[in-house]
């Protein structure tokens, strides 16, 4: 990326660095923006870096309509556990309700509403 600068921006960048601060020309500021909107989802946490794999898998079925009784027994696991796992995915992915997580779930390509699966 090729970046023009004038001189008064270039002194002003200088002043803000020797004071300790960031200085990035507008330019650069707005690719970096552009990339973590991009690759986050308008700076929404991605799923699949603050997911586990297991928590992802929990949350496609979730997403596709499955109770919980439903995911324990089809994942081995204890109602319990699947409940947990919907705490956390909700708390980190920040999401106030099922809307949300299914939503999410199917921007992010994790869940298909169509799946043959889906009860």
């Amino acid at each position: 990326m090729h970046t023009e600068i004038g001189e008064q921006d270039m002194l002003t960048a200088i002043e803000k660095v020797a004071r300790g601060e960031v200085s990035l020309p507008g330019s650069i500021l707005t690719a970096l923006v552009d990339t973590y909107i991009r690759t986050t989802g308008t700076g929404k946490k991605n799923p699949d870096r603050v997911l586990t794999r297991r928590q992802i898998e929990i949350m496609k079925l979730l997403a596709e309509g499955h109770q919980s009784r439903d995911i324990a027994h089809r994942l081995s696991i204890s109602t319990r556990t699947v409940d947990t796992h919907r705490y956390h995915i909700m708390r980190r992915l920040k999401l106030r309700g099922m809307a949300d997580l299914t939503r999410v779930a199917m921007q992010h390509g994790i869940a298909d509403l169509h799946d043959e699966g889906r009860k």
